[in-house]
């Protein structure tokens, strides 16, 4: 997680670092990793502007967003 927070921190442009942070947060049940929490971090990467992959990703982890809710 500290490794992709980190390439999102120093890049947010690349939406694919968000994921992969949202993603490692859901799956180990972490809530709050340093300054986003999952919904928050939720909220950032929908509101970017994400290429289909991404978009289809994201799509698929909102329903894992849910659920941890």
């Amino acid at each position: 997680m500290k490794h992709f927070y980190d390439a999102f921190h120093l890049s947010p442009e690349t939406a694919a670092f968000g994921l992969n942070l949202l993603q490692s947060m859901i799956e180990s049940d972490t809530g709050v990793y340093r300054k986003y929490d999952v919904n928050q971090l939720f909220d950032v990467l929908r509101s970017e502007s994400l290429t289909p992959p991404n978009k289809a990703r994201l799509d698929q982890l909102s329903e894992q967003v849910q659920a941890h809710s």
